[in-house]
């Protein structure tokens, strides 16, 4: 739950500056993800409701505008009053009863006014587009005429996204006929819109990635189910990296290079442990062998029914380095092909790209992406200043930022009739 305000700006009477009261996580846990949809949207105010009476706003005339950054799969209508969303299919553990096809706007909305919230939610928002709206927004706010952002990046265990800013004409009005928030760009003052697909633009669907795959990516595919495809996402996402060291650890057996009795935790395609196991080592660079052995022993099999070799555990980080490199370098090349669409042929001097997601809080990856993209802005720095600057982003803060802007034009609509 993010809490923001807006107060006059202190440089320019015409402009408002948001200013942050408060963040706080609370913990969804899998019994509120399957109790009933009543139950679950209860506790999200109750949530709401603690942190606006902690920070003295709940008892203020005034409406308190609402955002809800929206992780799964629904068919948005963000931009009426009030704001309908409903959900499409369920994943990521939402299981929820009454959860697919209801209107979660108004079941939220139901218990915000339940439990006495002078609250009113008036858009709902992908987490991509909150972590690219929350980097317009920070950069804008720094005034530095030579930065600009217009993209953002957010990966998952479940998926990658890469959204941008767009200000194609065609484009554009083809949106103001579906009623889509317009906004203006801090860059030059037209009219852009948020688009959200997916990372690689769902690139691989149509088999277009099969030459480019290597032998474990489609082993991975071959076992995948009917239906399934490799995508340039998928590539760049957390659930393919068990998947992936799983069946480099299949080659390894079959060259020899483990023993034919390696640990066999590593045979489930989605386990936590195989996840952590390729997260832990991939951030380690120059490990003592030896330790990294004892680790992985005391870790996979500490009855040491296979004696893990210290030779083993140093291949077994190998190749989770490169998974993550591929996995950044994937990333990386949609960032910057994303980049020519936005920015054309002259990109600007220092292109910041405002990134979120749980993959990039913990392991490698974060500082893998800003090698690779300080390796693709190389080139282009020595014909002109170039550089790629990756910003952390707050979803949260991002979609109450917007709630604020949504909500005061919703009412000053209102107001003039």
């Amino acid at each position: 739950v993010a809490v923001c305000n807006i107060r006059q700006s202190e440089t320019s009477r015409d402009t408002t500056e948001f200013r942050p009261v408060d963040r706080r996580a609370f913990v969804l846990t899998p019994a509120l993800r399957r109790a009933p949809m009543s139950v679950y949207c209860d506790f999200t105010a109750i949530c709401v409701r603690q942190v606006l009476q902690e920070n003295g706003l709940q008892a203020q005339a005034d409406p308190i505008y609402m955002g809800i950054v929206a992780g799964f799969d629904a068919r948005l209508k963000p931009q009426i009053s009030p704001a309908e969303a409903r959900v499409g299919k369920t994943f990521k553990d939402y299981k929820m009863e009454n959860f697919i096809n209801c209107d979660f706007v108004a079941s939220f909305q139901k218990s915000m006014d339940k439990h006495g919230l002078k609250v009113k939610i008036v858009t709902v928002l992908n987490d991509a587009v909150c972590t690219l709206l929350y980097g317009v927004h920070s950069v804008y706010s720094r005034r530095i005429s030579t930065s600009d952002c217009s993209i953002s990046v957010v990966t998952t265990r479940s998926g990658a996204n890469v959204s941008f800013l767009e200000t194609d004409q065609d484009f554009l009005d083809s949106c103001t006929t579906d009623r889509r928030l317009l906004l203006r760009s801090p860059r030059n003052g037209s009219f852009c819109v948020v688009v959200n697909p997916e990372a690689g633009m769902r690139c691989g669907e149509k088999g277009e990635l099969s030459n480019f795959l290597n032998n474990i990516e489609k082993n991975v595919l071959e076992e995948a189910k009917p239906g399934d495809s490799m995508r340039w996402e998928c590539l760049s996402s957390g659930c393919w990296y068990p998947k992936l060291l799983r069946n480099s650890i299949k080659t390894m057996r079959k060259l020899e290079v483990v023993g034919a009795g390696f640990p066999d935790l590593l045979s489930s395609a989605n386990c936590f442990e195989v996840f952590y196991v390729c997260d832990r080592y991939a951030t380690v660079k120059e490990p003592s062998k030896d330790q990294l052995a004892k680790d992985l022993q005391a870790f996979l099999d500490p009855l040491e029914r296979y004696r893990i070799q210290p030779k083993e555990a140093e291949k077994l980080a190998q190749v989770c380095q490169a998974i993550v490199k591929r996995s950044a370098t994937m990333l990386a090349s949609c960032i910057m092909a994303v980049a020519q669409r936005v920015y054309g042929k002259l990109l600007p001097e220092r292109m910041v790209v405002a990134y979120c997601g749980a993959m990039f809080q913990i392991g490698q990856l974060l500082p893998s992406l800003q090698e690779t993209l300080d390796e693709f802005a190389s080139p282009i720095n020595s014909i002109y200043p170039f550089k790629v600057e990756l910003m952390p982003a707050d979803t949260a803060f991002g979609c109450a930022v917007s709630a604020i802007t949504i909500g005061k034009t919703l009412a000053m609509n209102e107001h003039r009739g």
